[in-house]
């Protein structure tokens, strides 16, 4: 299991920066989820308010390259280090990956009608054009209370929005998103990437009813790069 920070627990409230504090509190309490110290540290490219080194990392995982984003980072709040993803890429390429995830708790692109202000990462085209320069297979994120699979550009890097695990949905849901359930990614020897998006509807009386419906598959996408 890995854990990657959020801004309800990087922010003490939405008109709050992000502190010290709690990235501090965040290292203590998450230290047996988090796999790698080898993020970016204070200063550097990125112009880091913070030493980022365990809440921003890459670790290897047998022929994957994984990389995990602290997208509330004190003083950056809603934007990713795009100097140090493009070089740790690049590093992790001379291993040959056969694929590479990204991994963040906001989304690089919001789902329709949720991305605005504090919805998605208010990077420029660079962070995107980044992962697509690396051949990202996909960028798994949250944030937006639903479900949501985009491809900005076609047969490029996946934006994968897997926000409905349990809070209320968001009111902008279509009535086919409005699920609550979980993400199953599956990686074959063959290079292929499967995603499956398994949930629940909302119960009829309300968000905090008993459930009254099975869990079934309510999408299914080859997510490999250069697929779509």
């Amino acid at each position: 299991m890995v854990a990657l920070p959020g801004n309800h627990e990087m922010l003490i409230s939405k008109k709050s920066s992000t502190g010290i504090a709690e990235e501090k509190i965040w290292d203590r309490e998450m230290s047996s989820y988090i796999m790698g110290d080898n993020g970016p540290k204070r200063g550097g490219k990125d112009s880091l308010d913070a030493d980022e080194s365990r809440l921003d990392y890459s670790f290897d995982y047998k022929n994957s390259h994984f990389i995990v984003l602290n997208t509330d980072a004190m003083g950056k709040e809603c934007k990713g280090p795009v100097y140090w993803i493009d070089e740790d890429m690049k590093t992790a390429e001379t291993k040959k990956p056969g694929h590479i995830f990204v991994f963040s708790h906001i989304p690089a692109y919001g789902a329709p009608e949720m991305n605005g202000p504090g919805e998605q990462l208010e990077n420029d085209s660079s962070f995107w054009n980044t992962l697509e320069k690396h051949h990202v297979d996909a960028m798994f994120s949250a944030h937006n209370h639903v479900y949501c699979r985009l491809l900005p550009h076609p047969g490029k890097t996946t934006m994968l929005i897997a926000g409905n695990g349990g809070s209320p949905l968001n009111e902008h849901c279509s009535a086919s998103q409005k699920f609550y359930g979980y993400t199953l990614v599956k990686v074959y020897k063959s290079g292929k990437v499967l995603c499956y998006s398994f949930g629940r509807r909302v119960p009829k009386e309300g968000y905090m009813a008993p459930i009254d419906s099975p869990t079934v598959c309510r999408d299914s996408a080859d997510i490999s790069w250069g697929i779509h």
